[in-house]
């Protein structure tokens, strides 16, 4: 959990509840500390004590709001996180740049907005995409007066929008979504950029995309359009990451570009089953508070073994290895090659965000 007014107050439950022990009240408070750091690592006993912990406090502060009194400071701090939480539950973002003089920008990749782009859409894909072609040669020291005209940027927009008619918008994130868009595709087309090198992750190249849907040599869900993103200044996203806000994950290409549309299984849940260890555990904890996933979970199970039948918790998460091993080849992301580690700052550009701020779908939907 994210350090913060939840997780002080999570802990301190914790620690109540570990000191109701008659062996631990004898220990020394060097070993009761070293018995608690044990005793907050499991992460099934902790899950449950923070959606309990949060149900009780949103009741008393809901109970509060409705009667007419005031909140306390402290209360009030524990709203505005929810809050926070609420806005970034689940999200996996894909880092497109990292500088660590400028700060990060990355963009949401598992909020699908719209079908269909528009002209304006189009137009804006473009007069970004000149940006940055002119600050391409005047870099490189080319000769650029005038900056870079197309034959019309109204027209080609039009033509544009005509080829991804049925292309997927995405909310790349709440920053800037009036004038900031994003191509990103798997493809090395021209005019595209790498977003780092030995990716294979490309964005731009706009010309070459329209072309090459119109022609039927890629379809239109090979590119992913995002409206919006997200940034950190300077050191911003490796402080949330280190109060564990987010985890970095060095994630496999095809989940990187997945449409996230009538997924049988959420992209954050399969990105955290890849990643293994807590995440995973996370992973099933969650899936077992959401009967819509639970459905296709059981259909799936009964499927590859018949006899597998009404796990348990316990034995969900015995059975995670399997899954993982599934996950692996569905994706063709596995064996001595498989990038689904915990990357390092240097690694970022390319790699995927996963937030890790512990909401339950049932407190959710309960709550907001």
């Amino acid at each position: 959990m994210a350090k913060g007014p939840w997780r002080d107050l999570v802990r301190k439950k914790a620690r109540a509840d570990m000191m109701t022990m008659d062996s631990v009240k004898a220990m020394s408070k060097a070993d009761q500390d070293a018995r608690f750091e044990q005793w907050t690592s499991n992460t099934n006993y902790m899950f449950k004590l923070t959606e309990r912990v949060m149900k009780q406090e949103m009741s008393k502060i809901v109970q509060l709001a409705s009667s007419g009194k005031g909140v306390t400071p402290s209360q009030a701090a524990l709203f505005q996180s929810f809050e926070a939480f609420s806005n970034s539950w689940q999200e996996v973002l894909l880092v497109t740049a990292h500088d660590d003089k400028k700060g990060t920008t990355a963009v949401v990749i598992n909020r699908p907005l719209a079908i269909g782009v528009g002209p304006k859409l189009a137009e804006l894909l473009y007069e970004i995409d000149d940006k940055r072609l002119d600050k391409q040669k005047d870099e490189a020291g080319l000769d650029n007066e005038g900056g870079t005209m197309r034959r019309s940027r109204t027209v080609i927009a039009d033509a544009f929008a005509a080829d991804f008619k049925e292309g997927v918008i995405n909310s790349g994130g709440d920053e800037d979504r009036s004038s900031f868009a994003m191509l990103i595709h798997g493809h090395d087309l021209a005019d595209s950029v790498e977003l780092a090198p030995g990716t294979r992750i490309y964005q731009a190249g706009l010309d070459a995309a329209a072309k090459a849907v119109r022609e039927g040599e890629l379809n239109v869900l090979d590119f992913r359009l995002f409206l919006g993103k997200r940034t950190w200044a300077p050191g911003a996203l490796g402080a949330e990451i280190g109060a564990g806000m987010w985890q970095p994950v060095a994630c496999a290409r095809p989940l990187a570009l997945k449409q996230c549309l009538q997924l049988p299984k959420p992209l954050w849940h399969e990105v955290c089953e890849l990643t293994g260890g807590r995440l995973m555990e996370l992973s099933k904890l969650e899936m077992l508070r959401r009967e819509d996933l639970q459905d296709d979970e059981e259909a799936a199970d009964e499927d590859e073994n018949e006899e597998d039948e009404d796990y348990s918790e316990e034995e969900a998460l015995e059975e995670a290895p399997r899954e993982l091993q599934h996950s692996l080849r569905r994706t063709g992301a596995g064996g001595s090659n498989s990038r689904e580690k915990r990357c390092t700052l240097g690694a970022w550009p390319g790699a995927v965000l996963v937030a890790l701020l512990q909401l339950s779908a049932a407190t959710l939907r309960r709550w907001t």
